[in-house]
């Protein structure tokens, strides 16, 4: 059991490692793809490479600050590295109030493109 439990971890590492490598490449073909820095860095955590995680979500972030997936996940990363608690908080205030103004958003925008959704019966 315990020789089996080694085989699989070995494995699932060289899969990840082969998926980071693709996700290499898929930055490298297109930069501005912010989901392959997403699943980049959801990789790297699952490697347990925080810091170079938190890399990949910056990166995503600065691309698409909109990008609410990319928060969530950054904040897994910051807790994973133990960082300073009051940082991972005002990273999170910070995205509740970045994930609110784009609900709004969306909100305005349908309510635009789509103004009899909103109508009472």
């Amino acid at each position: 059991m315990k020789q089996t439990k080694k085989v699989v971890k070995k494995i699932t590492k060289q899969q990840n490692e082969k998926a980071l490598e693709a996700y290499d490449k898929a930055i490298k073909l297109d930069p501005k793809n912010v989901q392959a820095y997403i699943n980049k860095g959801s990789v790297l955590g699952y490697l347990k490479r925080y810091q170079e995680a938190l890399e990949a979500y910056d990166k995503a972030i600065k691309l698409d600050p909109k990008n609410v997936q990319a928060y969530i996940n950054k904040e897994k990363m910051l807790v994973n590295l133990k960082r300073d608690d009051e940082k991972v908080l005002k990273l999170f205030a910070n995205f509740l109030r970045k994930s609110t103004a784009i609900m709004e958003d969306a909100i305005k925008e349908t309510r635009e493109k789509h103004p009899n959704l909103f109508k009472s019966p």
